[in-house]
């Protein structure tokens, strides 16, 4: 299989949500299956927005959607916001492509580590950044504000064991 991964273009937005939903059906018989019902998080508009500033990149296999990330910069941190593959183009190193697709995002902003928030115990969550180089970070006064904002907002969204993690660039 041959991926390519890319910048997001207008006509990718209206299969995003698609993918999010698809890519939600990983969680089904984990601590977190709720997730797999719940609905996409992202608006059109707010996609749109992500778009324009060029934080939104998809993963592609011939003219098949397989995967996006969205991004932001804060500081001198990427973030790595939004992340999904559906479970039918997993374990073919869409993943991983994309993940290293974003590192240079980053990167090509002078930033210099990557950061996220995540499912500590869920096996394709905190396991799958760890293997990639991640590690968990302290969540107390010392972590970045974009971390502990959204920690305290997935934790306000009944979303438990999160965890932040970052991997040096």
């Amino acid at each position: 299989m041959t991926v390519s991964i890319r910048s997001a273009l207008p006509n990718d937005l209206p299969r995003i949500p698609d993918l999010e939903r698809e890519a939600a059906q990983r969680f089904r018989g984990t601590t977190q299956g709720a997730l797999a019902d719940a609905a996409p998080s992202m608006t059109e508009p707010f996609l749109r927005r992500a778009l324009q500033a060029d934080r939104l990149l998809v993963a592609e296999e011939g003219e098949t959607l397989c995967g996006f990330a969205l991004l932001d910069q804060c500081g001198t941190d990427g973030w790595l916001q939004e992340f999904d593959v559906p479970l039918a183009f997993g374990g073919q190193g869409i993943g991983r492509a994309l993940l290293a697709f974003s590192c240079a995002w980053a990167r090509g902003r002078g930033c210099r580590r990557l950061t996220l928030t995540t499912f500590r115990n869920v096996p394709f969550n905190a396991p799958f950044y760890t293997r990639f180089g991640f590690a968990e970070l302290v969540a107390d006064e010392t972590l970045p504000a974009h971390l502990r904002n959204a920690l305290a907002q997935e934790e306000a969204a009944g979303l438990g064991d999160r965890c932040a993690m970052a991997l040096d660039l």
